[in-house]
């Protein structure tokens, strides 16, 4: 475990995030080391959404209050989530009198949105951690009310603001640099497919069709569905019985995947392309297309590097895919992943405490 040598002043913590695994895993990550130095740690996060499994899952106590999104909403519907934005601000308000904390953390998303915003309003210092390489909405507005601002890549905000990587799962900075973990693989390639923590529809819909046509070749597929699409592709599995491809809802042992795999197929999401660096992996990036493009911006890190393949949305097809696939070949994986790697990310956790004990 990380320890680090500072006088103890952060004996409640509490941490507002949720909604993606991208929010939620940095926050476990210093949730569990401040629960394993003997701190108390409160998390806020919303019932419906992917925290409520997993911070529970990983024993830490956790409170919720519903949040509006504003999102393609009709007027009346507009005017309701208005009243449920001041509702909102006034549970969370009460539960930070009522818990007291001495530091509140942001790891963005909505839910992040109104607790940073009460806990400025109640006078408790905050912090704020920006994921990816384009700062989103939320963390654009609280950079003005936040205590401490820090960032995963360079430049984002700004050059004042410090850089502390992503904090990445203790467990898979244990894994072996490529150089090391790929020694003596010569026969099948390992696929690892994840369309982040909810799945992706874009990626879904080819995959079927490229594990048809690779099949009869010397890969083997593992394949996160998210939980909406899981039945389809179990079906599908059990349809056609082929023996290399394996499928779930959601990886809860994700080093384990990381360890088997040789290249990875997914979204860029800012934590996925940290933890692939960190670990050194070859991958085929298919960026979520948004209104900031961010998802281009962090597999571009990856691009520079003759680390990645990038696909854009509007080109991926089974032929496509299928071709790339067939073009890598074990030793450009190997040479991939050794560009992937990048070792300082392992001290990422540490710069992010540390930072913690500078408000």
């Amino acid at each position: 475990m990380l320890l680090l040598n500072y006088n103890m002043k952060i004996k409640r913590l509490m941490i507002i995030t949720g909604g993606t695994g991208g929010h939620i895993f940095p926050g476990l990550v210093i949730a569990k080391y401040f629960k394993n130095i003997y701190c108390n740690v409160k998390w806020i996060g919303v019932s419906n959404r992917l925290e409520s499994i997993l911070v529970p899952k990983n024993n830490i106590d956790i409170d919720y209050v519903d949040i509006p999104i504003f999102n393609n909403l009709n007027f009346i519907k507009k005017i309701f989530s208005i009243s449920l934005f001041y509702k909102s601000i006034y549970l969370i308000i009460k539960k930070i009198r009522e818990w007291k904390p001495d530091l509140v953390l942001g790891f963005g998303g909505y839910i992040s949105f109104f607790g940073i915003l009460s806990s400025w309003i109640c006078k408790v210092p905050t912090m704020i951690h920006e994921q990816n390489s384009v700062v989103g909405l939320s963390n654009k507005i609280l950079y003005y009310i936040s205590d401490k601002v820090v960032q995963a890549f360079p430049n984002t905000f700004n050059n004042k603001v410090k850089t502390v990587g992503n904090p990445i799962r203790e467990n898979i900075l244990s894994i072996l640099p490529p150089f090391k973990r790929f020694i003596n693989r010569t026969n099948n390639i390992n696929i690892l497919i994840i369309g982040g923590s909810q799945g992706s529809n874009v990626i879904n819909n080819v995959i079927l069709d490229v594990v048809k046509i690779l099949y009869r070749n010397k890969y083997f597929f593992f394949h996160q569905t998210g939980i909406n699409y899981y039945n389809k592709f179990l079906n599908f599995k059990n349809k056609f019985n082929f023996k290399n491809y394996f499928c779930t809802s959601f990886i809860y042992d994700i080093r384990k995947a990381y360890i088997w795999a040789d290249l990875i197929i997914c979204r860029s999401g800012a934590l996925t392309i940290s933890e692939i660096s960190s670990i050194g992996l070859a991958s085929i990036l298919i960026p979520y297309i948004h209104k900031d493009n961010h998802q281009y911006w962090n597999a571009k890190i990856l691009l520079d590097k003759n680390a990645a393949i990038i696909i854009n949305e509007n080109k991926l097809n089974k032929e496509y895919l299928s071709k790339i696939i067939l073009n890598l070949s074990r030793e450009k994986l190997l040479y991939m992943s050794n560009m992937a790697y990048c070792r300082k990310l392992k001290y990422s956790n540490k710069k992010f405490i540390r930072e913690m004990y500078k408000i």
